[in-house]
């Protein structure tokens, strides 16, 4: 339910009482398997219970963000139970069961290389420490507690409930390459290794986009189910986010050095595609529904925040290049477009995400304040007092955000000094903020090293 709440939209799209419950359901769950039990070895209800308790915290606003800590902890508890291994060396595992832990471990998997992958801490597992099978290719229908013959695994071009947890198991090999590579405390990746980790990377998705494009037109008399948009969406997300951030590191340095070049444009290109979807704006005061992977964006934590923002920040960086570049007010390429759209959607997402109950406001002010800097130097003025005038417009209409969600809540009352703090980085000096990509304040929750660098006073724009 918890992890429903996400997704589900009222009629009105008013009430979210549902979503501010989820937070004392999760925090239920997460107790509950805190306390001591009489029974010492977990069971896989446990562990079951385990896996849906950390993908409701990736999708509600629940304080902490210590998602690589309880997926470590999950696997040792699943490698407790044997999960690791592939059930058939357990010969009287029922048909049911051999299925189920195939699944639950390919699950416990991409919880773990996904948080590995936000924390910027190693995933510690490899391929080597496990040889479970990935979960057969098949629907749940053709599998219950009662089944005695193993069905047939389908071919992998045919779609089944299966086949993104399949598709997303093909892939994990190289991800989990990528994780050790990138947060290994010894050494940095060369370039050459990128580049190849790269390419498998590349190739794993265009593959899996290749098949999921043909599920959609296999023809009719087949009766084969077909993917919705959101699981095409979403496998994607999970794959080409470990590219983005592959390539990160020496798209900072492509500025200096064109050898990097490559790096920058596959950093545009990953990030475009992650934040391909818009956000609708109501029609004549009329609410728009939003589609499931909108409702991912603006509600979800965790890894859906982080790729948000890096992909977000990524936008950001290559547009304000672009200009840098050319200063041309009469140049408007269709990419520039599609830059500026993206982000001008990644400020309106981020407003959404502190109405929807994200306390922390400071992304929503960073991107506020970058589509300013970009309006002016597409109008060739001095981007200082726009930057300004966005920082506090943002600032005040996160505080009536905050303030009347607070008084909805039946919090205490918000002091109002707040309104009126000035001076040492307050609100009557927005230009004090310091706007370092790569400053802790800003809680950006990025496992690499940020693009931009600090707002330079002299040159009133971000170096």
């Amino acid at each position: 339910m918890a992890i429903g709440t996400c997704f589900y939209q009222d009629p009105d799209d008013t009430d979210d009482s549902l979503r501010e419950s989820s937070t004392q359901w999760i925090s239920a769950a997460q107790s509950w398997l805190s306390a001591p039990f009489k029974k010492r070895r977990p069971d896989l209800s446990e562990v079951q219970i385990h896996c849906l308790l950390l993908l409701a915290r990736h999708t509600n606003v629940v304080g902490g963000d210590h998602r690589w800590i309880t997926a470590g902890s999950l696997v040792r508890i699943a490698m407790g139970i044997g999960l690791h291994r592939d059930p058939t060396h357990f010969p009287n595992m029922s048909v049911f069961n051999t299925e189920l832990r195939r699944r639950i471990w390919a699950t416990i998997l991409e919880l773990v290389v996904q948080s590995s992958l936000d924390s910027g801490m190693p995933p510690l597992i490899s391929c080597e420490d496990y040889d479970c099978d990935p979960p057969s290719n098949i629907d749940d229908v053709q599998i219950n507690e009662g089944t005695t013959t193993p069905p047939t695994s389908k071919p992998l071009d045919t779609f089944t409930q299966t086949s993104t947890q399949c598709a997303l198991m093909r892939s994990l090999p190289i991800r989990l390459k990528v994780v050790k590579v990138l947060n290994s405390v010894r050494s940095d990746p060369s370039y050459e290794d990128t580049l190849r980790l790269g390419t498998e990377i590349t190739n794993a998705c265009r593959s899996d986009s290749l098949l999921f494009q043909s599920f959609l037109v296999a023809p009719s008399s087949t009766n084969q189910t077909r993917p919705t948009a959101f699981q095409i969406k979403f496998l994607d997300l999970l794959s080409r986010r470990f590219l983005l951030s592959l390539h990160t590191p020496f798209a900072q340095k492509a500025n200096d050095n064109i050898t990097y070049y490559f790096s920058r444009r596959v950093c545009l290109e990953a990030s475009l595609l992650l934040l391909s979807y818009s956000v609708s704006p109501p029609l004549h005061g009329m609410q728009v529904r939003d589609d499931d992977y909108t409702r991912l964006r603006v509600f979800g934590r965790g890894l859906f925040k982080s790729i948000l923002l890096h992909a977000s920040a990524t936008m950001c960086l290559e547009l304000i290049m672009q200009l840098v570049e050319d200063s041309s007010p009469s140049t408007s390429s269709l990419s520039r477009k599609e830059l500026y759209s993206a982000v001008r959607d990644s400020v309106e997402i981020t407003r959404r995400r502190v109405l929807a109950g994200e306390t922390s406001v400071k992304g929503h002010v960073f991107f506020a304040c970058a589509l300013a800097q970009i309006d002016a130097m597409q109008s060739g003025i001095s981007s200082e007092q726009p930057v300004k005038n966005a920082a506090m417009a943002s600032l005040e209409s996160c505080y009536a955000m905050l303030e009347a969600r607070a008084a909805r809540i039946a919090c205490l009352p918000i002091d109002d000094e707040l309104r009126d703090m000035g001076g040492q980085g307050g609100y009557d000096d927005p230009a004090t903020i310091d706007f370092s990509m790569q400053n802790s304040s800003l809680d950006l929750d990025l496992s690499t090293d940020w693009l931009f660098s600090n707002w330079d006073n002299n040159n009133n724009a971000w170096s």
